[in-house]
Parts: structure tokens; C-alpha cells; sequence
């Protein structure tokens, strides 16, 4: 019996390293010839010489492509089987370490305010916030890759966030604005202005708060990039203070029917996983 221990995927990958670059050096010596180099012609003669022949190197690409196949195939059934173990490490860390967190069915659960939604399909996952794409589909080979993801989706949000001292005055000019609009159109229910269109507005107002720091026309302003998430978070945010704020800041979220709903509702509530996703349509304000 042989006492000789097996290879690991790290070794067997630096063992078909070694074949692959050796292929390529020696092959890439050319780019070492010069054509103003005093010894050109002799060097480019050695290497021609020395150059694999056909059938030679046919057979060590041929070789090495397999072993490169071989080992592709192995270790994405190994990962696709390691990752449905993956996850539950995952999700035991979560409840180990006193984590929010909430499984929904056996491919989704949220922690905090994010939601992982997996593939055990292909060892890939996504992360969302109120249903909005953050991280999109990458595979994942161990839960330090989770936890990198994971860190990353927070960052992300976190980078989108307009400062509590600017918010509510924000959403509250865009409401207003909105709103006259609509009374000017004589709109039946005027105080109800659709949540979907404070989307635009909110980044109006962005821009403008940048052209009123810089205040250096010569200066080059950048677009305000706000996606659907940031719009989300935001709102999620203001509505986290409503009962702080005085009643001139005060809007509320109306929820419109299930026909609404499905139609120009937006996803709220996401900022803890022990809520539950609600469908939000319009912003009242008093009649």
C-alpha cells in the first residue's frame, strides 16, 4: 500500500501551472529578441532551432488542455457540492455571533437589511436591498467570500446615504413641488403624490446640492448616479424618523390597492430582517 498522500486541488492546480507556463516559455522567448540587438540573427536562429515541433507541442497542449478540462470539471462538482454545506456554516455563524437574520425558503434568507438569494446550482449568490440588486450572481467558495460580499453590499448602501440633517427638508420641497403640480392640473386626491416620481426629483435635488457646494462654475460637476436601491434606502431611512420630525416634514406611505400595488408600488421596509417586505405607492401629506 502506498504511504503517498493525495494532492490537494491547490497543488493539482500548481502542478498544471507549471505545464501550462512551461508551454508558454518556451514559446515566449521571442519577445525577448530585439531586432536593433547586435546578436539578432543569432539569437533569432537558436530560437528557431529550438522551436517545438509540430507534433511535439500538439501533443503537450493536447496533454495539458485535458488535464486543464479534468480539472475544471472536478472542482466544480466538488464546489457545487461543498456549497449548500457553505451556507449553512454561513448561517450558523450568523446565530452564533447574535446576527439578524431570517430565512424565507431554502435559497433566500436576509441579514439585516440585506437579502442573499443563492443558486446551488452553480455555488453562486446575489445580495438585494427591498428587493433591488446590490451584488449581482458571483460564485462563492467559502463563507469568508460571504462575509466579503456581504461587507461590500453595506459599504455600498452606506456610500448612497443622504446625511438625517438633509433628508426630510429634501422630501419635503419634492413633495411640495409635486404636489402643486398636481393641485395646478386640478388631479383629484392631490395630496397623494405617486412615490415612484420623488425618484427623479431626489436626484435633481443631488445635483443641485452639488452645484451649491462647489459654486465654482469653472469647476466640472459630476452626474449624480442614484440607483433604484439608493432611492429605496433613502426612503426607508426618512421613514425610520417620521415620528422625530415636525409636522411641516411629515409625510406619510399609503399603500394604494393590489392593482396599484403590482402596478407603481415600491418596495419598503427592508432595513431589518425580522420586518416583512411591504409595497408602498403613494406619499400623503395633509389635504
Amino acid at each position: 500500500m502506498s504511504n503517498q498522500k493525495p494532492i490537494n486541488e491547490d497543488e493539482e492546480f500548481e502542478l498544471l501551472r507549471k505545464d501550462l507556463l512551461r508551454i508558454v516559455k518556451d514559446i515566449g522567448v521571442i519577445k525577448t529578441i530585439k531586432i536593433k540587438d547586435l546578436k539578432f540573427f543569432e539569437k533569432l536562429e537558436n530560437y528557431q532551432q529550438t522551436f517545438p515541433k509540430g507534433e511535439d507541442i500538439k501533443q503537450v497542449i493536447e496533454s495539458t488542455s485535458a488535464k486543464l478540462s479534468a480539472y475544471l470539471d472536478k472542482t466544480k462538482k466538488q464546489r457545487f457540492a461543498e456549497f449548500p454545506s457553505i451556507i449553512i456554516h454561513y448561517i450558523e455563524y450568523l446565530r452564533n455571533n447574535g446576527k439578524e437574520y431570517k430565512i424565507i425558503e431554502n435559497t433566500r434568507f436576509r441579514v439585516g437589511c440585506l437579502e442573499i438569494q443563492t443558486k446551488p446550482g452553480n455555488a453562486t449568490l446575489r445580495i438585494l436591498f427591498n428587493q433591488q440588486e446590490l451584488i449581482p450572481w458571483t460564485p462563492v467558495m467559502k463563507i469568508e467570500e460571504i462575509q466579503s460580499h456581504v461587507t461590500e453590499a453595506l459599504t455600498k448602501l452606506k456610500s448612497k446615504e443622504i446625511p438625517i440633517e438633509i433628508l426630510p427638508n429634501m422630501i419635503a420641497r419634492i413633495y411640495q413641488k409635486q404636489k402643486s403640480h398636481q393641485d395646478k392640473e386640478r388631479k383629484p386626491n392631490a395630496h397623494l403624490v405617486l412615490i415612484k416620481s420623488l425618484h427623479q426629483e431626489m436626484v435633481v435635488e443631488l445635483f443641485r446640492q452639488q452645484v451649491m457646494i462647489h459654486k465654482n462654475f469653472n469647476t466640472q460637476i459630476e452626474g449624480v448616479i442614484f440607483p433604484e436601491w439608493a432611492f429605496l434606502y433613502n426612503l426607508d431611512r426618512y421613514r425610520m424618523m417620521l415620528t422625530k420630525l415636525p409636522e411641516n416634514k411629515r409625510f406619510f406611505f399609503e399603500t394604494g390597492s393590489q392593482a396599484e400595488s403590482e402596478r407603481i408600488g415600491v418596495t419598503l421596509n427592508g432595513l431589518s430582517a425580522n420586518e416583512d417586505y411591504k409595497k408602498f405607492c403613494y406619499l400623503r401629506g395633509t389635504q
